[in-house]
């Protein structure tokens, strides 16, 4: 079958399970090389079991996808004993189980400090600081907020069930975990090497929490099914030092960022579609997905004006066109007024601006 069928911006549970399958077996057959070699002189009979579990019973623990990088950067620096440290952690998540997510939501709560939320953060912190000259801020919330957002964080998983089902399909074959976080700068985070968990920053006070979340839900989990598609293709053939304009960030950012941005984009502006033709909240939701809109095409300008596309992802392209399409319509046909001024959905006193007048201030998706 022809890859261009296998990966969509449409989403449905066979292209989760085949995308995410493809990754997982990529992930540990490396991993299971890596575990060889570093274990030529002892022996460690868990951590062959769990290289030799079936894939498809639910999303693997996140840490193991930080171990497996930790171990493969220890092999490429020849540090012996970083490596046999880090097989004995392996071991550890093996005899634990690399299966921890047992009921169909997934474990929320604040952010800790295991190593792989500690790796996460520094990295997102440092890779802030690089972009927009300005230290991003992420830190626990407590105990009482963390049960409060929960709450709000399964409503907005509520929501998309209903609402976007295919989606909700999704975001149950890719999501282990979701940690939540105070701060700045930084909104969303995820990460190959977390994969499986995503990090979403607590929202304003005077922003609709709900849409807030399922907003952020979308595009985090959208981001993981992408990477794990492009493991089936590459999509994209640009080079890395080619830089465009994102959607969602002030930064130039090479296309990969851009192909990203304009994906979980389009996720989010089918989900808010949905929402504005569906729900009562029609004020909050045709603004969210007025401004989604705008972000997607600009996206799709990029794309089209610079991304060198494998056959997929001009398929790719033209879903997003299709989707943009779409959502024009409904907008329309919702009597939304577009000449007002709106103040931007993710609040802090901003007013939106389209993408022809980008506003340098956006906060950062991951």
């Amino acid at each position: 079958m022809d890859n261009a069928a296998l990966i969509s911006a449409f989403p449905s549970k066979a292209r989760t399970e085949l995308a995410r399958q493809n990754f997982y077996f990529k992930v540990l057959s490396s991993l299971a090389y890596l575990i060889s070699v570093g274990s030529a002189q002892r022996d460690r009979p868990n951590i062959s079991a769990l290289v030799r579990t079936p894939l498809s019973s639910s999303a693997l623990e996140p840490r193991l996808f930080y171990l497996h990088d930790t171990l493969l950067l220890a092999m490429r620096a020849q540090d012996v004993n970083r490596v046999q440290e880090t097989l004995d952690v392996v071991e550890e998540v093996a005899k634990a189980g690399m299966r921890l997510k047992t009921d169909s939501i997934p474990e929320i709560k604040s952010i800790g400090d295991a190593d792989w939320e500690n790796f996460v953060v520094e990295n997102s912190i440092n890779l802030g600081e690089e972009y927009f000259k300005k230290r991003p801020e992420i830190a626990p919330v407590s105990d009482d907020v963390a049960a409060e957002q929960r709450g709000i964080v399964i409503a907005a998983l509520e929501l998309i069930q209903e609402y976007f089902p295919a989606m909700h399909e999704e975001v149950q074959g890719l999501l282990n975990k979701i940690r939540l976080f105070k701060g700045s700068v930084t909104m969303g985070i995820t990460d190959v090497r977390m994969f499986g968990c995503m990090l979403i920053r607590t929202p304003r006070p005077e922003v609709n929490a709900q849409l807030y979340y399922a907003e952020h839900i979308t595009h985090e989990t959208s981001h993981m099914y992408l990477n794990a598609a492009m493991s089936i293709d590459p999509i994209l053939l640009n080079d890395r030092s080619e830089l465009f304009t994102s959607p969602l960030r002030p930064d130039p950012r090479p296309m990969i960022g851009v192909f990203h941005a304009t994906f979980v984009t389009s996720r989010i502006v089918q989900l808010f579609e949905s929402l504005s033709q569906k729900w009562a909240v029609s004020e909050d939701t045709n603004v969210y997905l007025y401004q989604q809109l705008d972000e997607l095409k600009a996206g799709i300008n990029e794309v089209a004006k610079g991304a060198k596309l494998t056959p997929t992802g001009k398929l790719l392209l033209r879903e997003f066109e299709e989707i943009a399409e779409n959502a024009d319509r409904v907008i329309a046909k919702s009597g939304f007024d577009t000449s007002k001024v709106y103040m931007h959905r993710f609040g802090g006193g901003a007013e939106f601006k389209p993408a022809k007048s980008v506003d340098k201030s956006v906060e950062a998706h991951g």
